[in-house]
């Protein structure tokens, strides 16, 4: 079994683009070992709480919004292959996000932070999503 701590290549040599997208931009050593499927299972327990109702706080929502994005950016350094796999899961799970919150005019993180880091309304959607039961 592969140490979920190392986040060198394991022993296998398997050393996937989303593994070295995620170590390259310094996601904590349980994200990199969860690669492509575990920010998948992420963002569907992130739709699934928003489904039940966000039992969070806002700093929470915006760390899940962010996991999205992390999704988001690791899927251009996932192979064909694994896009097409997950593909269809996250597409139920933002299915899922959307039907159970609300859409709002201003992103979750402000208009200034949106512009800074680039966000956009049509590709990052999500950051202009709210819990309707988040205060």
């Amino acid at each position: 079994m592969t140490d979920p701590t190392n986040t060198a290549a394991d022993e296998d040599g398997d050393d996937d683009g989303v593994r070295r997208f995620l170590r390259a931009h310094g996601a904590p050593s349980h994200v990199v070992y969860g690669g492509l499927d575990g920010l998948v299972a992420r963002w569907e327990r992130v739709a699934a709480e928003a489904e039940r109702g966000y039992g969070f706080t806002f700093e929470d929502w915006l760390n899940d919004l962010d996991g999205r994005r992390l999704l988001h950016d690791a899927m251009a350094h996932a192979a064909a292959d694994e896009q097409q796999l997950v593909g269809a899961r996250i597409a139920a799970a933002d299915g899922r996000f959307r039907a159970a919150t609300v859409a709002t005019e201003i992103c979750q993180w402000g208009t200034e932070v949106a512009a800074e880091s680039g966000y956009d309304r049509g590709e990052h959607w999500w950051y202009w999503r709210a819990a309707p039961d988040l205060e």
